[in-house]
């Protein structure tokens, strides 16, 4: 089949998606004052084309991500295998969090279940990450901003098995 996409733009908004299951589609958002849910939905084998990540989240000025008992499995992508969270902005801040997610079979050169390129605070627990594979950052790539305000990244309860570099 052919790969579809779901792109949202929006400023000052709340995006909450529940209980989806998306397979071979591409959700983005870029958002400005933005705050993103994300519940209990799949990801699942997406980026057939080896350059689209499945949740790619362009983000500006303060906003929120929380991604929640989500599942991410069979992703590829060149960054993030199966989400990147991108923050623009010099002068904002993201706060990211991630909870109850499983991340599996994902494969990236950076990233390869998670790219997070911010500032602010990123905080995941009660994760799995299993069988990601990267040339840097097997599970996750937190790259912290040099700007004020460092990302500072709090990783707690999660299991990583078979982290595997290409």
């Amino acid at each position: 089949g052919k790969l579809g996409a779901i792109s949202v733009s929006t400023a000052t908004a709340m995006i909450s998606i529940a209980n989806c299951t998306c397979k071979h589609v591409v959700f983005s958002v870029f958002g400005y004052k933005t705050s993103i849910m994300i519940s209990d939905s799949k990801f699942h084998y997406i980026g057939l084309l080896e350059y689209l990540t499945s949740v790619y989240l362009t983000l500006l000025n303060r906003s929120t991500v929380f991604i929640l008992r989500c599942s991410f499995e069979m992703n590829r992508a060149q960054f993030g295998g199966a989400l990147v969270i991108y923050e623009l902005d010099s002068a904002g801040m993201l706060d990211v969090t991630i909870l109850g997610c499983t991340f599996r079979n994902n494969r990236a050169l950076l990233g390869g279940a998670l790219l997070l390129v911010s500032k602010g605070t990123f905080f995941i627990a009660n994760s799995t990450f299993e069988n990601n594979i990267a040339t840097v950052g097997a599970a996750m790539m937190v790259v912290n901003d040099p700007r004020p305000d460092p990302t500072t990244p709090t990783i707690v309860l999660c299991n990583l098995t078979l982290v595997d570099v290409v």
